[in-house]
């Protein structure tokens, strides 16, 4: 049986990325729980949906909220796990990325 050219072009588009040595950098972040706990997570930037405040305020700091940063599950339905992190560790991560 022989490969429709459409086949063939995936296959080849994707022996290109694998073979450009595009890979994913490791974020690393200090996670900052509601009630004070504190621990690190390192994830593959490719998981990052969305950066966004939270409903929680950072006990450390009053005034300021905790963010959230929203990781794809993987699953493959619309679900996220959610790390929470102070504003400066947000910021941060983003910086990680760019």
């Amino acid at each position: 049986m022989r490969a429709s050219p459409f086949t063939r072009a995936l296959l080849l588009a994707t022996v290109a990325v694998a073979g450009s040595g595009l890979q994913a950098e490791q974020v690393t972040v200090q996670t900052t729980g509601c009630d004070g706990s504190m621990g690190f997570s390192s994830f593959d930037e490719r998981r990052i949906y969305r950066i966004q405040p939270g409903p929680c305020p950072n006990p450390a700091a009053p005034g300021e909220r905790l963010q959230q940063i929203l990781l794809h599950s993987g699953s493959g339905i619309s679900r996220y796990d959610v790390l929470w992190v102070t504003a400066a560790e947000a910021r941060a991560a983003m910086e990680q990325i760019r």
